[in-house]
């Protein structure tokens, strides 16, 4: 399809490239910013209708400029570009028009890493490999109450997006809890009662579902749980963890410093620690956790025909917890014939696809908190961080304004696969999917067609009822 060439002429157009009519750079005339953007267009023959849109470097000057014929575009930049305020460069980028415009400027950075996967290396056999994800699955699935999560085909929007078939593992219905946490921290109690019996204390820090997880997993276990969750969390889901017998400490800061009182009381108190991310000198827990995330994996090996086997993954970032573990279950059982891994974060979050740009673990500050609150982390957890750097290929970031359409979409049914009831973190890996979808650059890069079979992972049902109610009422 010749269209797809249109990736070659994503640009970065030099404002200051006239000077003779810009010996002040108080901004570039938008004759000229017309004139560079036709100059990189003109060659190129569209053959389906798309629009475009400018982002400058400073991310608060952004205009979109709509096409609905496919011709070229004259784009020029409102008042916030001049002057002081003048930006150093533009990007250009190319969209399909589709049912979905609304998703169509939501994706923030976008970070592609070269990789060749061959066999599960050696090297991270320690942390996971097929024995551990045999023994986690046989007793995962010996627990009472524990079936297959579900998975729903959305035929609707793959059509809508030129896409071959794409699959949503839905873990909202996982063991009541709603989300896929319930596989990993009751799983690591598990375990840590094994050696040191059910007279014991365990503690984790957490955004909602992975003290779920615990509370509910040490509750079964007979053992008590302490819990400490930032500023951010719901009433709701604290009163969630409360349910089944948890302590609950609130501080005032944010997820990463919850981390850190959390491991802080453990030591302190002698408590076992079982949180779900990792740092040096602390790992066995946090490997178990995500030993236990990979039943996800083997449950889709099971459920999928060869036919839908898929060539993608997109799935939520947050510490990398849930992508490392995708990425190693598929990584182990395929080899070299595993999906392409696409991690999604919040553009509030982005540590992992800052750490992928800079080709190591990078702390990122949390300024704002994101409505994806089981993602909004500024730290990557080292396990995680060890399997998605050799095994996952993008690395993505969404807009906030992008989580309520998705969770409306999903409940609609108009994806396809029925009514589907998503919360706010479930739907980072669908806005990414549209928006990348329809920008015909970034459809390219990550090899989107019509032959592609996208698994989205639907992290988490409503766990915060309220929430979830007005985001449906169409509050954003």
């Amino acid at each position: 399809m010749q269209s797809i060439r249109l990736y070659h002429f994503q640009q970065r157009l030099d404002p200051y490239s006239s000077a003779q009519s810009m010996p002040d750079k108080q901004g570039l005339p938008p004759a000229d910013n017309a004139r560079n953007i036709a100059t990189v267009l003109q060659c190129v023959k569209l053959e389906f209708p798309v629009y475009f849109s400018a982002f400058c470097n400073r991310p608060q000057v952004r205009q979109v400029s709509p096409n609905p014929v496919g011709m070229t575009v004259l784009m020029c930049m409102n008042g916030e570009a001049s002057g002081a305020n003048a930006p150093s460069h533009y990007t250009v980028r190319i969209h399909m028009l589709s049912r979905f415009p609304e998703f169509s400027t939501l994706l923030g950075d976008a970070v592609h890493c070269e990789r060749t996967p061959g066999p599960w290396p050696d090297s991270l056999m320690p942390l996971i490999s097929a024995e551990s994800i045999d023994a986690a699955r046989h007793e995962i699935s010996s627990w009472p109450g524990y079936e297959p999560t579900p998975i729903h085909s959305l035929d609707k929007l793959a059509s809508d997006l030129r896409i071959g078939n794409i699959s949503y593992k839905d873990e909202a219905p996982r063991f009541g809890l709603g989300a896929f946490k319930a596989l990993g921290g009751a799983y690591a109690i598990k375990q840590v009662c094994k050696h040191h019996g059910t007279d014991i204390t365990v503690t984790s820090a957490t955004a909602g579902n992975h003290g779920r997880s615990l509370a509910w997993g040490a509750k079964n276990a007979g053992c008590k749980c302490r819990i400490v969750i930032h500023a951010g969390v719901s009433n709701e889901r604290k009163q969630a963890m409360e349910a089944f017998g948890a302590t609950v400490d609130r501080i005032d800061g944010n997820y990463d410093q919850s981390v850190e009182i959390a491991a802080r009381d453990a030591e302190l108190n002698g408590w076992h620690l079982i949180s779900d991310t990792s740092w040096p000198g602390y790992t066995e827990p946090c490997r178990q956790i995500m030993t236990g995330y990979t039943l996800i994996v083997e449950e889709i090996i099971d459920q999928l025909t060869p036919d839908d086997f898929p060539t993608h993954v997109f799935v939520q970032g947050g510490v990398g917890g849930l992508a490392g573990a995708i990425c190693a279950g598929f990584w182990i059982r395929f080899g070299e014939k595993m999906p392409r891994t696409v991690v999604v974060e919040p553009a509030l979050a982005p540590c992992l696809t800052e750490s992928a740009r800079a080709g190591e673990p990078v702390e990122v500050n949390i300024r704002e908190e994101t409505s994806m609150s089981g993602l909004s982390c500024g730290k990557v957890s080292m396990i995680a961080w060890y399997i998605l750097s050799r095994g996952a290929s993008d690395f993505l970031t969404v807009a906030e304004s992008g989580v309520a359409p998705a969770v409306r979409l999903l409940a609609s049914g108009n994806a396809g696969g029925g009514s589907i009831v998503a919360g706010e973190s479930a739907v980072a890996g669908l806005i990414a999917l549209i928006a990348s979808a329809e920008e015909v650059n970034l459809r390219h890069t990550l090899g989107l067609d019509e032959t592609s079979r996208i698994l989205l992972i639907g992290s988490e049902g409503a766990t915060d009822a309220a929430a979830y109610a007005r985001i449906i009422a169409g509050g954003d």
